[in-house]
């Protein structure tokens, strides 16, 4: 049975976006809200819309607007003309990007800067996208900050093709095609903040053919008070070739810290250093990660078993890592061992409450030879005890005992299982990796062919 709407009532529109209308509404307390209510477009999704609203409203973070929860039915609310889901969402009382273009100093964009690649930075290292990042999607509220509105429904990378989704003035050209990812995001912040200092766009309107024709006036040109990075950071963002773009929002932080270091030293309470090392190379591992965990959830197959492998300093962890994100975005459990801890508790622990667990276990090589039954014992009792658990696991095949390895095809042999072997960087993201920590000075092809032939 639905939970009932609580009696809200429509204040006024606030504006109208690609996936619905947005009112502000107030309760009973005369607290205000914010209520979008969802167009047929994002109702096509069907049964899925509602998952990901919920991952959706479990994310938390100063510069992104909170989405507090998920209406199946808003109908006959006072104000309100459309029926149909909602969200309500946390209400921003402040102006939007859209009244500020060409108004501001610039060096007072430069905290709003930093704050919006902090929301981006967060959405990214969870495998989300923004989609549609606009003047109007980014507000100014209370004690100088910033937040970003309508972020998510625009899903996750398709770096294949897809749906085109977005606002063609700030657009990257793969997006127009249905091709977006992190750096697609990056293009539109760029593009936004561009026309926020010099009042115009990047690439003025013009025939879709003709418009990446040229590459933008660097934005210093056309407002001289621009400081010198951020006019060049703004340049490396908007690059046409995606691949010539900083790769993530992290890393174009630490290319304004290089710069303002007291910029990346103010941060809100519960924020994350920008410290994490590149994630290069291993899209398409987390792409088919996450596919794996849609399938399950939508009752195709047993609960996955994943077994990574490969050489010290090759990012087995760090994989475990992304994946565990991916897993606690869905409210999953996540139970974690390591050699010297019982294999035993886990089936138990992964069994004694209700819903979806994932299972890491850590440096398997390292799991002494004679407890090696142990390792069977676990997977046995697991299928038993917590069928609903699904299992990642890494271990260096260099450093593995000859009966761990027979323990492995023996598992592989009685189950299905997903088995990766990591493999390291090749040439070409070797050189990314460079470039975004030296990300100033292009980095001579015999200097990036060098470092990766010593490493």
């Amino acid at each position: 049975m639905e939970k009932p709407l609580p009696p809200y009532v429509a204040d006024q529109v606030l504006g109208e976006g690609a996936w619905g209308k947005v009112y502000k509404i107030h309760d009973q307390r005369a607290e205000d809200f914010a209520l979008k209510v969802l167009k047929p477009e994002a109702l096509s999704r069907g049964p899925s819309l509602e998952t990901e609203v919920r991952v959706l409203a479990r994310l938390s973070h100063p510069n992104l607007v909170r989405i507090l929860e998920y209406l199946p039915r808003v109908e006959g609310l006072k104000g309100v003309a459309e029926s149909g889901p909602g969200l309500l969402m946390e209400f921003v009382d402040g102006p939007s990007v859209v009244e500020r273009r060409g108004a501001d100093a610039p060096e007072d964009l430069l905290p709003y800067f930093v704050q919006a690649l902090r929301g981006l930075d967060y959405l990214h290292a969870r495998r989300l996208l923004h989609g549609d990042l606009k003047p109007g999607n980014l507000k100014l509220h209370k004690k100088k900050q910033l937040k970003v509105l309508d972020f998510g429904l625009a899903g996750r990378e398709a770096p294949s093709g897809g749906a085109v989704q977005g606002t063609m003035d700030y657009m990257a050209p793969e997006a127009m095609s249905g091709r977006r990812g992190a750096a697609s995001d990056l293009f539109a912040l760029a593009a936004v903040f561009y026309e926020w200092l010099t009042g115009s766009l990047p690439f003025p309107r013009a025939e879709l053919a003709q418009r990446f024709a040229e590459p933008p006036r660097p934005a210093a040109e056309l407002r001289p008070a621009t400081p010198a990075f951020f006019s060049a950071i703004l340049k490396r963002m908007l690059e046409i070739d995606p691949a010539r773009r900083f790769s993530s929002a992290a890393a174009v932080l630490r290319a304004v810290g290089l710069h303002q270091p007291k910029l990346l030293a103010a941060r809100a309470e519960g924020e994350g250093a920008e410290t994490r090392i590149p994630f290069v190379g291993r899209e398409d591992l987390l792409a088919a990660w996450d596919q794996a965990l849609r399938a399950w959830e939508a009752g195709e197959g047993k609960a996955p078993l994943w077994i990574l492998r490969g050489p010290a300093g090759v990012g087995r962890s760090r994989c475990l890592e992304e994946m565990q994100w991916q897993a606690a975005l869905r409210e999953w459990r996540v139970l974690s061992w390591v050699p010297g801890e019982s294999l035993e508790a886990l089936p138990a622990a992964a069994g004694a409450e209700p819903g979806r667990t994932l299972i890491l276990l850590k440096e398997l090589h390292d799991l002494p030879a004679e407890e090696g039954t142990a390792l069977e014992n676990f997977f046995a009792s697991l299928a038993a005890r917590a069928p609903q658990a699904a299992t990642a696991l890494e271990f260096n095949p260099d450093r593995a005992s000859t009966g761990l390895l027979r323990r492995l095809e023996a598992l592989r042999e009685r189950r299905p299982c997903r088995e990766i072997e990591l493999r390291p960087l090749n040439a070409e993201e070797s050189a990314q990796f460079l470039q975004e920590q030296l990300w100033e000075q292009p980095l001579p092809a015999v200097f990036t062919a060098a470092a990766y032939e010593a490493t």
